[in-house]
Order: structure tokens, then sequence, then C-alpha cells
């Protein structure tokens, strides 16, 4: 799991903007190979952006679990688009 979540920090890292973007399995891009959707500040599970499928939440540096934005739910704090890569390293499984 610590893998995947430092996945999801580095690629949010490196698509922050407005457009869809979708991970996929291996060199696929079938729509069921699809692993996470990234939309707007959030990530989903395979190619949903329901509500219910929401993962991560960035929102003013913070990042939070789920649809929230509640200071409970909140998994981490950063400064920029470079300390989301170390601290995607620090939490990672190295």
């Amino acid at each position: 799991m610590k893998s995947t979540f430092t996945f999801i920090i580095i690629l949010f890292s490196l698509f922050q903007s407005q457009a869809q973007t979708k991970v996929y399995k291996g060199n696929s891009t079938s729509y069921s190979d699809c692993i996470f959707t990234i939309n707007d500040d959030k990530i989903y599970t395979g190619n949903s952006t329901s509500y219910s499928d929401c993962l991560l939440t960035f929102n003013d540096g913070k990042i939070y679990k789920g649809n929230s934005t509640s200071y409970s739910d909140c998994i981490m704090t950063t400064n920029g688009i470079m300390a989301d890569a170390v601290m995607a390293i620090l939490a990672g499984p190295y």
C-alpha cells in the first residue's frame, strides 16, 4: 500500500493540471486496465470519477483521505511540488 501511495503522490506532482489523466497497467490503454483516474485535485480508483470512489483529495498543500477536506482526514501537509516528491519518498517502502 505504501508503494501505491508513493506512486500516486509522485504521479500527481507530475500531472498537476485541470485535465483528466488515467494510469493504466503495463503498456495497456484498455478501459478495464485503468488503475487510477486523476481529475482536478482528486484521485479515483479505476475509470471512475464518482464521489464514493475518490481515494485522495489535494487542497492547499494538504493531502486528504477520500473526498474529504476535513482536518481529521488530513494525511500530510506539503510545501510545493518538490515537497510532495520528498514526502512520497519518505513515506515509501525504502
